[in-house]
């Protein structure tokens, strides 16, 4: 343990003796561009980008902010040290990388800065659900490389902001800075150094959770995407009852959230339970595992929204009355014949992300625990046919074929559950 304290201390005392520390953005997506801007402005950072799109980035970055809609625009310019495509050109020295996903993407920058990272250096996620602990371990040859390097890990369980790049490379507009933020680290121990860090990066109060395994677990898109989706589109029960083929009304289809109905509420409520279980099973197993903040779908939309939802009688009336839920549509794109008529965008992250890397790793853990998911096993299926993919054999189990390309487990070829909790379980036994 000794270790990790000199280390935290070279990294929050950083600014103190006037030596910059290191940070390296991994990515080039909306979020990249606003913590180049907001980091790259404070002086006690050297900020480099490591981005595909390397030579459409300029030295400096503008970002307009607003605290919410009635407030005024403000303008932060952040300052780039380097920025290339290549990973030995930024990775080595650096002291904090910054992956920025989508979750299919952060395996790919973590293998390719893993020969440049130094000893000792802090490696997280923007957004850390989907396994980032896992393929991170992967990235460095194991679990115990990560503990002799001294390697910590991080991630944060939301994005800070709602935010989009303006003009790619050069300027981005964030609004809506979170009220808060949430970290995991593995070291356990280290999350508190590391909650600090992001609270100095982005002037957000950060409290720690308590490991990886929480915000794989998370009880949000993962789990709300699919349900809903059923919700409005299948034959089962659904509203619209699609076909998968023919144009619809964009005025027919209803928003994502606060427009949410009986059978998606009973949808909801289902795949809540299947997470729940799948919880309940692992905390049976590993009782010195933490995941408190893995809570039932409405409550967990309660505690995090507060005032904004104003009833609370029923999951339905959760979704419909929860003001930060207002206004969000269904991701679509116009029908490639039908003029005027549009079809969902089964490229958007509701597929990509909430499938291979939200279903596909619950229903690989629940299998190791024997836990049965028949709910999230059949919105699988219904989203894997609109994709033209098969995540999910006939007989409903996961096609080993394209395991690599989700987050499962068995991609990293973690095939019992020791394995999967071993980064999120404290150093030591807690008396």
């Amino acid at each position: 343990q000794q270790h990790s304290k000199t280390h935290t201390h070279t990294l929050t005392h950083m600014s103190d003796n006037q030596v910059k520390t290191q940070v390296t953005l991994c990515g080039g997506g909306n979020g990249m561009h606003v913590c180049a801007g907001y980091i790259g402005s404070k002086s006690q950072y050297n900020v480099r980008v490591f981005s595909r799109r390397a030579s459409e980035w300029q030295n400096q970055i503008t970002v307009r902010s607003r605290k919410n809609a009635e407030t005024e625009m403000t303008e932060i310019v952040g300052n780039l040290e380097k920025v290339s495509s290549k990973a030995e050109d930024v990775a080595p020295g650096t002291d904090v990388f910054l992956l920025g996903g989508p979750a299919q993407a952060n395996p790919v920058y973590l293998k390719a800065i893993a020969p440049y990272v130094k000893d000792g250096a802090w490696v997280g996620a923007l957004f850390a659900q989907g396994g980032f602990d896992w393929a991170a371990a992967e990235a460095f040859g194991g679990v115990e490389q990560l503990r002799k390097r001294n390697i910590t890990l991080f991630g944060l369980q939301h994005i800070p902001w709602i935010c989009k790049a303006v003009e790619y490379g050069k300027s981005a507009r964030m609004i809506g800075p979170k009220k808060q933020l949430l970290v995991a680290a593995s070291p356990v121990e280290r999350a508190p150094a590391v909650a600090k860090l992001m609270e100095q990066f982005f002037d957000i109060p950060c409290t720690t959770i308590p490991n990886f395994m929480c915000l794989t677990l998370t009880p949000s898109n993962q789990i709300i995407h699919p349900a809903r989706f059923y919700g409005i589109f299948s034959h089962e029960e659904g509203l619209l009852k699609w076909d998968g083929k023919s144009g619809l009304n964009s005025s027919d289809i209803p928003f994502l959230y606060d427009e949410v109905d009986d059978f998606s509420a009973k949808c909801l409520q289902d795949i809540s339970d299947e997470l729940q279980a799948i919880k309940n099973a692992l905390v049976k197993k590993y009782p010195d595992l933490d995941l408190s903040p893995v809570k039932d779908l409405g409550q967990r939309i309660v505690e995090q929204y507060g005032d904004d939802v104003k009833d609370r009688s029923s999951l339905k009336q959760i979704f419909c009355s929860n003001r930060g839920y207002s206004g969000c549509a269904v991701p679509c794109v116009p029908h490639p014949t039908e003029d005027g008529k549009v079809i969902p965008n089964v490229k958007s992250r509701l597929f990509i992300e909430d499938m291979p890397f939200g279903l596909c790793i619950l229903i690989n853990m629940a299998d190791m625990l024997n836990v049965e998911t028949p709910i999230m096993r059949k919105f699988l299926k219904y989203h894997q046919e609109l994709m033209g993919v098969k995540y999910l054999t006939d007989e409903g189990d996961l096609n080993p074929e394209l395991i690599p390309e989700t987050g499962a487990p068995a991609r990293y070829g973690l095939t019992t559950t020791d394995k999967v909790v071993e980064l999120s379980l404290p150093s030591k036994p807690q008396d």
